[in-house]
């Protein structure tokens, strides 16, 4: 599952028992990194990395198929640059 939102869906899903890549932009992925941390302590699969909607995504699945083996769903809210 690739989403975030500071991480909710993507926490309740781990919480749930699925493995989870939250995906952020540079300045709310610490945040989503520590409700991740916070909300999802070992065993549960909840990993975190920088990516801006629309870029090249090739780095972000590499991780997800070393990871996970493939995404099984996306969540995505696109905002303007200068936000």
């Amino acid at each position: 599952m690739l989403i975030s939102h500071a991480g909710l869906l993507g926490i309740a899903l781990a919480q749930a028992g699925a493995q989870v890549l939250l995906t952020d932009l540079p300045h709310i992925l610490p945040l989503t990194q520590a409700n991740a941390a916070r909300n999802c302590p070992p065993p549960l699969q909840a990993l975190c990395a920088h990516y801006r909607w629309g870029r090249d995504a090739t780095p972000v699945l590499r991780l997800v198929r070393a990871c996970m083996g493939g995404v099984g769903g996306a969540s995505c809210l696109a905002l303007d640059e200068s936000l």
